[in-house]
């Protein structure tokens, strides 16, 4: 099998409800880890809203210094540490946006495509999110804040590993689902397609918008139409 096109997915409000919890443990995670308080969960605040970003610009107003890798890890380590208490307490903070294991499903069966996650979160928190709320993830190429600081950054990493996987060298096209602007602006850099699964109600002015993935059948119809009539150049 040949494969041509590559199908992107975010994974906070896009896969998983989780912006809940995000905006309860992230901003705690940063406070335990770096001994600073009153941190904002106010993400369109930030320079640049990835973890990695965030966690950067708190080191370096707050203490007045650059962020060091032990800074991130701690970070990481942290926010993961409290998703794992909290969720296990309130599982309903992390479940699967509707519609969203199947649709994941079939998307991984579609022909002559491979399916990649980038997320502006860290990996640990994504993927114990992602498998809290029943995704399969294994063998998916993952790009996370790890990887990158800007969200662009972390989709071309993402796309880079999905390239080497599929052991071409490049792909006929790629499409990003994303629920933000800053999502938007990122696949529009990159000349990615977007389709918004809109589920925060933000992505109005998006052409191809979705509240959630309960319409499957019209989102594969719309990938097909974009793969059908568009190509990377």
């Amino acid at each position: 099998m040949r494969i041509q096109h590559l199908l992107m997915l975010d994974v906070d409000d896009t896969l998983v409800s989780s912006g809940r919890a995000e905006g309860i443990l992230f901003p705690l995670a940063c406070q335990q880890a770096l001994g600073i308080s009153e941190v904002s969960a106010d993400w369109a605040s930030y320079r640049c809203p990835t973890d990695r970003g965030i966690v950067r610009e708190l080191v370096e107003s707050r203490l007045a210094r650059e962020a060091t890798v032990d800074d991130y890890r701690r970070v990481e380590e942290n926010f993961e540490r409290l998703l794992e208490q909290r969720l296990s307490a309130e599982p309903d903070l992390c479940q699967p946006v509707a519609g969203a294991l199947e649709a994941m499903t079939r998307f991984r069966q579609l022909p002559d495509t491979v399916v990649a996650i980038a997320t502006a979160g860290w990996y640990l928190s994504a993927r114990y999110k992602l498998e809290t709320a029943g995704f399969d993830v294994a063998g998916i190429p993952f790009a996370t804040s790890r990887d990158a600081e800007t969200k662009a950054d972390i989709m071309r990493v993402s796309a880079e590993r999905a390239t080497a996987s599929a052991r071409i060298q490049r792909f006929a096209s790629i499409t990003y689902m994303g629920d933000s602007t800053g999502d938007l602006r990122a696949a529009e850099h990159l000349n990615f397609r977007f389709i918004a699964i809109d589920t925060r109600g933000r992505l109005a002015s998006a052409k191809h918008r979705y509240p959630s993935f309960e319409a499957l059948d019209d989102i594969l119809r719309t990938v097909k139409e974009m793969r059908d009539t568009l190509s990377l150049h």
